[in-house]
């Protein structure tokens, strides 16, 4: 398969290149700055100038990690409003754009998988809240995709729990161990725990709208 992934610098997407090309895969990495720059606060038309160039052959599936850091400075202690704003440019309408791109540049059956998040366990934060709406956004515009594109596309939703990001990884120790007690399964996830079922998620050449939790010591759970 040939398969496109943005945000591949980030915790996951560096998990999910080589798990991907250990399978036999053609991967293109998509990155905001060098090499395939594709930042998805663009306007539309640099956008679908990049798409187009790299869908030479075309992509049999898209994944969207891509996504705005509102945990990290500068925007961690940013205002509510100022954070949402940031997360709606770049995890809501820049999926969105890309979604509705790629999808002439697919092959035939193609997917794109788009990334959510499973908040249970989620604390009583400004940002589980900003998080959380984001993600239902995708997931909703996710599973209305899969029924209009109508089989000639598939699109799909990988939602894992916490993960361990480089965010998580700043924490103090303790800080991380009072967090992992209170998550599903006791501790955080790893990303090569998500990488694993993104890539069974695009192996799989039936699943369309299909939402796959991921917990740790779960495995993935369609839903």
């Amino acid at each position: 398969m040939r398969v496109a992934v943005t945000g591949s610098r980030g915790g996951i997407g560096q998990a999910l290149l080589p798990e991907l090309v250990a399978a036999g895969h053609e991967v293109v990495g998509f990155v905001r700055q060098g090499g395939w720059a594709l930042d998805l606060t663009w306007p539309p038309e640099r956008m679908a100038a990049v798409v187009a160039e790299a869908a030479r052959p075309p992509f049999d599936v898209w994944i969207n990690l891509a996504g705005a850091d509102i945990l990290s400075p500068p925007l961690g202690q940013a205002p509510f409003e100022d954070r949402l704003r940031a997360l709606w440019a770049v995890d809501v309408l820049g999926t969105v754009r890309l979604c509705r791109l790629v999808a002439t540049y697919l092959s035939p059956g193609g997917q794109v998988i788009n990334l959510g998040w499973d908040d249970r366990g989620a604390p009583p934060t400004e940002s589980a809240q900003l998080y959380g709406l984001a993600k239902a956004a995708v997931t909703a515009y996710s599973q209305h995709l899969a029924r209009a594109w109508g089989g000639r596309w598939r699109c799909n939703v990988v939602a894992p729990g916490w993960v361990r990001t480089r965010w998580a990884e700043t924490l103090p120790v303790t800080r991380q161990a009072w967090w992992a007690h209170r998550l599903p399964g006791g501790r955080w996830l790893e990303p090569g725990e998500v990488a694993r079922a993104i890539r069974r998620l695009a192996e799989d050449p039936t699943a369309n709208g299909a939402v796959v939790r991921v917990q740790p010591g779960t495995g993935p759970i369609s839903g």
